[in-house]
């Protein structure tokens, strides 16, 4: 089975190695697929042509190509990849985003044989593939996190027709049914604060004027959780991140992201190539 994941991603230091490290591990590094919105970090820059010299396939989109296609980016590239009838299964996946199941008995696993057997039994479905569940982590806790609900979309080799922005809905080319599946992500959402901040405004730029506070308040449209990381102090953006009754541990991933040499909160990621 070949499963490829596609990313579309610009100036993202800390999680782009990251990302591209654990879903290599899980699926090949020929099967991971970057498109660079037109990044100008150096830092980035570096990474994507380290990973290029590793396997890893990268598109180069340009500054007049809009982020606000991002949806149909993506699902050109896909469109591409699966012209070469090789794979099974595609993710459309973020930069801060990993991927993972719950088992039969209900627990979170990354264990790329369990991934494999289970995604076997999803082979040849025409439909959209979801994703119902996001475990968003508490930033300075490593390995813990909220479970939350969540809504992402993947296919089976060839039957990916469309996606809006976040990959959150999209259309199957042969069918208008959807299967509720157990893989699940790991959301690296939340960075340090500056940090965080930085990259919010990168992507909200396209849609607001992030230099106005009021403008900000009132946007309701692609990326409207960003803007809370704007608009809230240092001291309320850290304020949030408790470990509560409600939080979930995930050992395995931990365990995995320290053989990868993945720092769990993306703070201080060794950025080599895998």
């Amino acid at each position: 089975m070949r499963v490829a994941c596609v990313n579309m991603q610009k100036n993202e230091d800390h999680c782009l190695a990251p990302w591209v490290q654990y879903h290599g591990y899980l699926f090949g590094f020929e099967n991971i697929f970057i498109i660079d919105h037109n990044s100008n970090s150096p830092k980035t820059l570096e990474t994507l042509e380290r990973l290029e010299r590793s396997g890893v396939s990268v598109t180069r989109l340009t500054e007049n190509d809009d982020y606000k296609n991002k949806g149909a980016f993506v699902a050109a590239e896909i469109h591409r990849i699966e012209a070469t009838d090789k794979y099974d299964f595609v993710f459309p996946i973020d930069c801060d985003e990993f991927l993972f199941m719950r088992d039969g008995q209900n627990k979170p696993t990354c264990s790329r044989s369990e991934i494999f057997r289970y995604l076997e039994t999803f082979q040849g479905y025409l439909g959209r593939l979801i994703i119902k569940e996001n475990f968003l982590h508490i930033l300075g806790h490593a390995g813990y996190y909220w479970a939350l609900p969540y809504q992402k979309v993947f296919f089976s080799g060839g039957n990916c027709l469309s996606l809006d922005h976040g990959s959150h809905i999209g259309q199957a080319r042969h069918s208008e049914e959807s299967l509720v599946t157990r893989m699940a992500y790991a959301h690296f959402h939340f960075k340090p604060y500056e940090i965080n901040r930085e990259l919010s405004r990168e992507k909200l730029r396209p849609f607001v004027d992030v230099d106005d506070l009021l403008a900000l308040e009132r946007f309701d449209g692609p990326g409207t959780h960003l803007k809370h990381h704007l608009l809230n102090t240092r001291e309320v953006y850290y304020s949030t991140f408790r470990v509560d009754h409600n939080a979930a541990y995930f050992s395995e991933l931990n365990k995995l992201f320290e053989l990868l040499n993945i720092d769990p909160n993306f703070s201080a990621c060794d950025t080599s190539p895998p």
